[in-house]
This record gives structure tokens, C-alpha cells and sequence, in this order.
């Protein structure tokens, strides 16, 4: 498209959006474990050049935005509007897993759709697959390139061992033919004993009724890199709108997601990335590592922001840039090297460097509020929970009708817009309305309904009033097992402030860290992080010596317990416990999350289900050598033993393996028979455009 064209067609599109007042296009873009220190205009270790001057011109930043402890957890909570806890899916959901959202929640992008937007869902799904009807097809989208569980980053699924797979779904060689089965199994799938899984998708027929929608693999076997293949496929659906409706845009990135690789060396049109932004000799090689796959994510975006302008969307596009829960700066599962300090604990904990993340309001639409505001950027201070974007983008398009709950009926867009127009801010009469005072994350083992301790045990906690922060349990991951004594008043606490990426881990606030984490901040930039990460009572104990000193491995502000007081207006790092200076505010914390965890909402079983096993091994292509992770509608979940049971080897599941080995023996025969079989294979294209409606 021309200069002149596109100029043109950016006029006439913003004539349009301003002269019938058409709700704004609307891209939300979702990092993957990307920590609030993890982006160079918070304090990060390196550079994040394109997210810092997105953040500081033109735009609003949320610098107290949270999220679930934990990805699948924090999905759940923004699509559904509610808390995780209350949302029906709480902890991770995974290959195989029963758990996802509460099936009769209405989620925000149905709302959009049936305004009248145009959905497109990008990366990580991530908030369960078990039945159709909870699939992006069936809940706003109407096309997509997108994962029900995540891709990595050069495979389009996850390829799990059976070795995995067998301490859920044993095969058993209890007798001969059993044993049979397994080792045909493990002679099969020899050497890598693993079970090719594709979990890549798009939508057909998308603009038919929901119901004639239908969900098709794509990408098979491309090894591509994912951020490649989402934001082209973003692009590409961005090229061909007409401007006759708004569009919704999800992206769930997977970076900087672990297991952490190297990104490629050239964008799109073949431009040779230069990473010498990495090289900063400060940066140990994991943290350059972590650099270059954010600087390749940056330009991606970057690049859909390029499109929404040449396609002349721009001026009328809200977008909105957040991660989904904090750092982790090691991981189990594979590398990861992000950033929590100087904020404590990572993610899946109650601490604020698992919750806490970046976050800002982007696009023509925002620039044209500051606009009329006379301002070129904003900052709001207040709280916004990641579950408040559903009332959010139901405020800025005039939905009120919804509903919300009691923790959600808020008025945080009004006030984010009072905070930055300087007339508004500070007048008693206009600046009124409702903000988020209040925020609660909890975890129930046990019983409903009763009081704790009695068969019911609060894990990974915490409820937030105010200046005031209770954490309840918060040396524990909230994907820690329950504990087998429900009874039990707390769990042991464990002392470790918070972990750092270069394996050094702080056992407490000490004056290493003083002086080589905290203070450094203050040195990057003095008045944010005094807005960001100021102590006062660290502050106080700064070169202090002897018994209750900021070396004091004894002293009591540094404790870990099962109940940890913060006052977080004045320690925004939760440096100090004070639940023994104060201990009425923290029987009136509790006392309130006590009766709030009476509207716990039971979540699915997390357990793996045969039924779902059974269903991926049923849909084993020849053609590609792969089987596909596809809803199971609840089916056979119980075809092999009880999910969940204490005694797995009490389950024999030798007859999905035998269905398995069948499966592949007659591709193997269907090789043999059909001579004209690889050019098939060859000529075959995932999905057909013929087969399927792909027009808008």
C-alpha cells in the first residue's frame, strides 16, 4: 500500500470511528512469566528499548497491577471477570488436565463478539480443553493460530515421555499380554519413547454460528519459531479487515516462558536482527539470553503496531500490554532467568514479585484521551487486578449490563481517566469513583464451608486492605500438593526472602542486599523506585549492628510465618513481617478471608483423565505421525481407575497402549499397500481452504 493510500485510508477509517462513534479495536497483548522488574522502565537488569518508549510516550502505566500467582489461574480470572478462586480453574492447567474455568461463566470476548467485534485468538489458550464448548471457537473467536495447552518454542506441542504419562496412566505388565503391549509400546517409539503431540490450531467457518465452527490443526511439523507464527498470523488478520466492525485481538505470548532457546536472526522480510543490546558485559549469558528472545518479542509487536497504522486502524485501537504473573527466575520445567528482585518471592507465590506486573494502556486511542487532557503520558497508581479488564473494556464500550460480582462492581476505567485529566484529579466533586481497595487470592484443601482448622486448610494465601497485606501460608507455591493433615494450623515455614537469578538466593533482607540489590534501583532511577520499591523500615536498618540489625538472622521482622503482616504503602518490597506489632489488624485481615473463602468455588479435578488420553491416541494421523490434543467431552475419565487415586499402579491402562500400537501398525500397512501414499502426504494441506470459509 501506497504512502497516499494509506494515509487516506487511515482518514477515512478515523472519520468513520469518530462520526458513528464505533467502539475502538481492541489488542490485548499478554507476556508469558515477563517479571515487574523485567522491563528496563521499572529498574530491569537490561534493556527493553521498545517496551520503555511505548511506556513513556503516549501512553498510561499501571504501576500497581496484579495477577494470579500462576498462568492458567491468571487466564481464568481476566476472561471470566471474576478471581481465579471464584472462576472454577485456580492452580495450572495441563496436557491431559480435567480443570478449566467454570463452564457457565460468560466470558469478555463473547460480550464483544456479540457487540458486533471480530475475534482473533493468538498463543496460549491455557484455561482448559476438555469439552468443545469451552474452546476459543466456541467462546468469541473467530479465527485464530493458538494452542489449548501452549506450544514451545520451536515445536507446535509439547512431546511428553511416557515415562510421564505412566505415573498417571500406568502400563501395566501385571501378565504375559499385557506385557506384551508394553514393550510393542516401547519398541515403537524408540529411541525418544515419547508421544508426537500437535497442539496448533485455527478456527474454520468463523463467521458462521458458533456452532458450525470447527477447530483444525495448522503448522504441522513447521518448525518455526512461535512468536513468528502468532504475530504473522495477527498481521495477516489485521490486512483483512474492512473497518465495518471492531476487532479483539488476544495475544498470549509465550516468551520468556522456559525453557528459554535462541530466537531467530531475522524478522519477516529476512532484516538481520542485531542483538547487540544483549552484550552488556554487566549481564551474566542467561540474563543476554533472556534479553535477545524479549528484543525479538518487541519487534514482533512492534510490528503489528507497524500494520495497525499502514492499514489505518491505529488511531482507533486501544491496546493493552501486561504479563501473567511475575518472574520465575528458576524453573523445574526448563530455564528461566527472570526478574523478581528487589521485590520478594517468584512466581506461583502470594509475594508481590509473583503478582506485581508491568503494565500499560497503548494505541490511538489512548494517545487521543491524553490528548484532550493536554498530556503526553499518564501514571495510575491505584490497584487494578488483572480480573478488573473484563469491567474495564466493558466500561470503555458502554456495557454495564453484565453483572459483576461483589469484588468486581468498580469504576477503575472512571477513575483511571480522573487520575490523569488534571482537572478531574483531586476535585471532591468529579473525583468519585469507585476504586479497588480490596484484593484476595486463596487456595482451599478440603472441605467447603467450614471453619479452619477443622478439615479445611488455606494454602498460598493472601488478602490485601489498603495500605495492609496478610499473607497466609506464602513460603509455598500455590501448585504444592495439598498437606495429607488438614487439621493442621500452617504449613512450615520455609526461610528464603527471594530467589535471584544467578542462583543467589537471599535467606533475608540483609545488608548485601541492601547495598548490591536495593539500593541500586534507587541509583537506575531515583523517583520511581522510590514510588516502586521504597522500604522504610529496611531503610531504618541500614547499617545497623547487633541483635535486631539488618544482619540479625534472628530478628523478628525477617521471619518467615504461616501469617505475614506488610504494610505495603510503606514497604513496597515486603521486606519486614510486622504481624507481631500488629496483631488486631491481622486477626481482622483473617477474620475477612475467612468469610470470603465461603464463596470458594469448587474447581475441576486437576488430574490427568484417561478419557482425554484415550481421545489423543483416537486421533492419531498417519499422515503426519502425530495425534492431536482434542476435547474429550468428560469420556471414559474413569476407563482405567478412579482419577486421582492414592495407589496409581492400582490403574491398568494397557488398553489405551494397545489402541495406540494398533493405531500406528495400520499406518504402517496403509504405507506398505499404497504406493502413491508419500506424494499424498506431500500434497496434503492442513487445513483445506476449500473445505472450509476462512472470508470475513
Amino acid at each position: 500500500m501506497s504512502r497516499l493510500s494509506t494515509a487516506l485510508a487511515f482518514f477515512i477509517l478515523s472519520i468513520i470511528a469518530l462520526t458513528f462513534g464505533q467502539d475502538p479495536n481492541i489488542v490485548f497483548i499478554w507476556f508469558d512469566d515477563l517479571g515487574f522488574n523485567d522491563v528496563s522502565y521499572n529498574g530491569g537488569p537490561y534493556s527493553t528499548p521498545l517496551l520503555a518508549e511505548w511506556a513513556n510516550e503516549d501512553a498510561i502505566k499501571l504501576n500497581f497491577h496484579y495477577c494470579e500467582q500462576v498462568c492458567s489461574a491468571s487466564r481464568s480470572a481476566l476472561l471470566t471477570g471474576r478471581y481465579s478462586w471464584k472462576s472454577g480453574l485456580n492452580t495450572v492447567t495441563t496436557q491431559l488436565s480435567q480443570a478449566h474455568f467454570d463452564e457457565t461463566a460468560t466470558l469478555y470476548p463473547q460480550r464483544l463478539e456479540n457487540r458486533g467485534y471480530r475475534g482473533y485468538m493468538a498463543g496460549k489458550w491455557h484455561v482448559g480443553y476438555k469439552y468443545e464448548s469451552i474452546c476459543p471457537h466456541r467462546r468469541g473467536f473467530m479465527n485464530g493460530t493458538y494452542g489449548h495447552v501452549g506450544t514451545q518454542y520451536y515445536n507446535r506441542g509439547f512431546r511428553r515421555s511416557f515415562d510421564v504419562y505412566d505415573e498417571q496412566f500406568p502400563c501395566s505388565d501385571n501378565n504375559r499380554r499385557n506385557a506384551k503391549i508394553c514393550t510393542k509400546r516401547k519398541k515403537t517409539f524408540r529411541p525418544q519413547n515419547r508421544l508426537p503431540t500437535h497442539d496448533t490450531w485455527t478456527i474454520a467457518n468463523g463467521t458462521k454460528p458458533k456452532a458450525q465452527r470447527v477447530e483444525v490443526p495448522i503448522h504441522i511439523g513447521d518448525p518455526s519459531y512461535s512468536e513468528f507464527l502468532f504475530s504473522r498470523g495477527i498481521m495477516d488478520f489485521i490486512k483483512v479487515q474492512d473497518g465495518s466492525a471492531p476487532f479483539y485481538i488476544q495475544y498470549n505470548l509465550f516468551t520468556p516462558h522456559s525453557s528459554l532457546v535462541e530466537p531467530p536472526n531475522t524478522t519477516n522480510d529476512s532484516y538481520v536482527i542485531d542483538y547487540s543490546l544483549c552484550n552488556e558485559t554487566n549481564l551474566l549469558p542467561n540474563k543476554q539470553l533472556f534479553c535477545r528472545q524479549m528484543w525479538y518479542a518487541q519487534l514482533k509487536i512492534n510490528e503489528i503496531f507497524d500494520t495497525l497504522k499502514e492499514e489505518g486502524f491505529w488511531n482507533n485501537t486501544l491496546v493493552i500490554l501486561t504479563s501473567d504473573n511475575g518472574a520465575a527466575p528458576e524453573s523445574e520445567s526448563g530455564i528461566a532467568f527472570g526478574q523478581t528482585l528487589p521485590l520478594r518471592g517468584t512466581k506461583s507465590g502470594p509475594h508481590e514479585g509473583g503478582i506485581r506486573t508491568p503494565a500499560m494502556l497503548k494505541g490511538g486511542f489512548i494517545e487521543n484521551l491524553l490528548q484532550n487532557y493536554n498530556i503526553s503520558e499518564c501514571e495510575y497508581n491505584g490497584l487494578v487486578h488483572i480480573s478488573d479488564w473484563y469491567q474495564i473494556l466493558m466500561d470503555i464500550i458502554g456495557i454495564r449490563a453484565h453483572d459483576p460480582d461483589n469484588d468486581h462492581d468498580l469504576e477503575i476505567w472512571q477513575d483511571i481517566k480522573c487520575k490523569c485529566d488534571p482537572t478531574c484529579n483531586g476535585d471532591p466533586a468529579q473525583d468519585t469513583a469507585v476504586q479497588r481497595e480490596e484484593m484476595i487470592m486463596m487456595r482451599l484443601c478440603g472441605e467447603r464451608g467450614i471453619a479452619w482448622p477443622n478439615g479445611q486448610y488455606y494454602h498460598s494465601a493472601y488478602i490485601r486492605q489498603g495500605r495492609w497485606k496478610l499473607v497466609i501460608n506464602g513460603s509455598y507455591s500455590v501448585t504444592d500438593p495439598c498437606p495429607p493433615d488438614l487439621n493442621a494450623t500452617g504449613l512450615v515455614p520455609q526461610n528464603i526472602f527471594m530467589g535471584y537469578s544467578n542462583h543467589t538466593i537471599f535467606p533475608f533482607p540483609n545488608q548485601t542486599f541492601y547495598d548490591q540489590i536495593y539500593l541500586r534501583q534507587f541509583v537506575r532511577n531515583f523517583n520511581r523506585s522510590d514510588l516502586l520499591y521504597r522500604s522504610q523500615c529496611l531503610d531504618l536498618l541500614d547499617n545497623t549492628t547487633g541483635p535486631g540489625s539488618i544482619n540479625d538472622v534472628n530478628n523478628s521482622l525477617f521471619q518467615y510465618s504461616p501469617f505475614m503482616l506488610f504494610d505495603v504503602e510503606s514497604d513496597r518490597i515486603e521486606a519486614c513481617n510486622v504481624a507481631e506489632l500488629y496483631p488486631n489488624i491481622t486477626a481482622a485481615l483473617f477474620a475477612r478471608f475467612q468469610n470470603k473463602s465461603m464463596e470458594y468455588l469448587v474447581d475441576e479435578d486437576e488430574y490427568g483423565s484417561p478419557g482425554a488420553l484415550m481421545a489423543q491416541v483416537q486421533s492419531w494421523d498417519c499422515d503426519y505421525d502425530t495425534t492431536y490434543l482434542v476435547p474429550w467431552e468428560g469420556l471414559r475419565d474413569n476407563s482405567c481407575g478412579a482419577d486421582g487415586v492414592d495407589n496409581i499402579t492400582a490403574r491398568i491402562c494397557n488398553s489405551i497402549y494397545k489402541q495406540l500400537n494398533t493405531k500406528v501398525a495400520q499406518c504402517a500397512r496403509r504405507r506398505l499397500l499404497d504406493d502413491d501414499y508419500d506424494d499424498d502426504v506431500e500434497d496434503k494441506q492442513i487445513p483445506s481452504s476449500s473445505q472450509y470459509d476462512y472470508n470475513w
